[in-house]
């Protein structure tokens, strides 16, 4: 048989607009391509079961809604925001492990509603305002440990903030010309689901007239609670008696709280009785 030359055949192609077909039958191909256009698409579907780090660099200065739902069963998510105005939303459905939310900027609103039974949670914030409007509700076992090291902070005791709230209580009663044994009271029912806290009581006694003001004035204050018959303090004086209580006096919820000063001079006086505390 004859041997056949071997042809090699040069194409160049100058036109802008050229459509070749090529059918290529050959197993295995490397086809170099260089794609000098503007703006592709170009879509990639990742089946493998293992995917390695992928590492995302946005830049561009305005962004949309950027969606990102991972439902691997073990991911470490790094999230570093580094300012942020307007808000971010975190919703963490169940998390058995730390969640650590560190906040530096200075303008953020944060939402976390954490739904999982078992989250340590540790939550920095840098920011020296904190301000909190409508009404705060902790439900929380075990230990609390509050480390305040401002150098302003004003920390108020259950009395002194029962009186800024308004929510302290001060009993008065007072009356005139009452003879040796007799004098004023008062009654208070303690609202229900609530209980009164008795800080501390006071009164004074004078001479009705004139021509005994150089005698005794002698008195007595007696607290009681009438729900259960039990006195809960009493003091005596002469022209008068006070006392703060170190600890307050407790009375429940619905008890009947009566308030008494007594004249105990051998002639007519005027007396009255104070009584403070708060409830809550």
């Amino acid at each position: 048989m004859a041997d056949y030359p071997d042809y090699t055949s040069l194409m160049q192609i100058i036109g802008s607009d050229i459509m070749v077909p090529i059918d290529v039958q050959a197993a295995y191909i490397m086809m170099p391509i260089d794609i000098q256009a503007q703006y592709v698409t170009l879509e990639i579907d990742i089946i493998a079961q293992s995917v390695g780090n992928i590492a995302i660099d946005i830049a561009a200065q305005t962004l949309g809604n950027i969606a990102v739902n991972i439902a691997a069963s073990a991911v470490t998510l790094n999230v570093s925001i580094a300012s942020i105005a307007g808000g971010v939303t975190f919703n963490i459905g169940t998390v058995s492990g730390t969640v650590n939310v560190a906040i530096q900027s200075s303008a953020v609103t944060l939402n976390i509603a954490i739904q999982s039974s078992a989250v340590t949670l540790n939550v920095n914030i840098t920011n020296t305002t904190i301000n909190v409007s409508g009404s705060v509700t902790a439900t929380i076992s075990g230990t609390v440990s509050i480390n305040i090291t401002a150098q302003n902070v004003g920390v108020y005791l259950q009395p002194e903030w029962a009186a800024k709230t308004g929510v302290d209580k001060n009993f008065l009663a007072s009356t005139t010309n009452v003879a040796f044994g007799s004098g004023i009271y008062g009654d208070y029912t303690v609202a229900t689901g609530k209980t009164l806290y008795i800080c501390g009581f006071s009164c004074d006694n004078f001479a009705y007239n004139q021509a005994d003001a150089d005698s005794n004035q002698m008195c007595c204050v007696y607290l009681t609670d009438m729900t259960t018959d039990v006195r809960l303090a009493e003091i005596g004086g002469n022209g008068g008696a006070g006392m703060v209580l170190s600890k307050p006096i407790a009375i429940p919820s619905g008890h009947q709280f009566r308030y008494r000063v007594t004249n105990r001079a051998n002639h007519y006086t005027s007396l009255g009785i104070t009584v403070w505390g708060y409830e809550v």
